[in-house]
């Protein structure tokens, strides 16, 4: 990487030099773009903007591709939460949801289902009773 230097307003700046670094820095750009999908989706969720069909449809597929890309990106993205904080995602609501592994469609139907049961669900690690 080049020395970091003042930039002008309005100037260009190449960050990359090679190939590799820019497949990285879209690689970076579209893990960002996603944790920041998936917070809209869970505030449009939480609001009642969409409804829980499209909702656990939507999430499964942003956590997946979040996780897979993740998982590519771990050498150069090895903690998460710095990542996000050093380019100013503040993504709290898609944190939570990503550390739950499932939408929470599927928590609500666990534990609903265990109410009604009286039983308690193993959700990785986290029992609900």
């Amino acid at each position: 990487m080049p020395p970091a230097r003042d930039v002008a307003d309005g100037e260009c700046v190449r960050l990359w030099r090679t190939t590799d670094e820019r497949k990285r820095y879209d690689d970076f750009a579209t893990l960002y773009a996603l944790a920041r999908a998936l917070e809209k989706l869970e505030r449009a969720y939480v609001r009642s903007s969409v409804d829980a069909k499209a909702y656990e449809r939507a999430c499964v597929d942003l956590t997946s591709k979040f996780k897979t890309l993740r998982s590519v990106l771990r050498d150069s993205v090895p903690d998460l939460d710095r990542f996000l904080e050093t380019y100013g995602a503040r993504v709290p609501a898609a944190r939570r949801r990503l550390e739950a592994g499932v939408p929470a469609t599927a928590c609500l139907l666990y534990t609903s289902d265990a109410a009604d049961e009286g039983l308690g669900v193993d959700l990785g690690g986290r029992r609900i009773i």
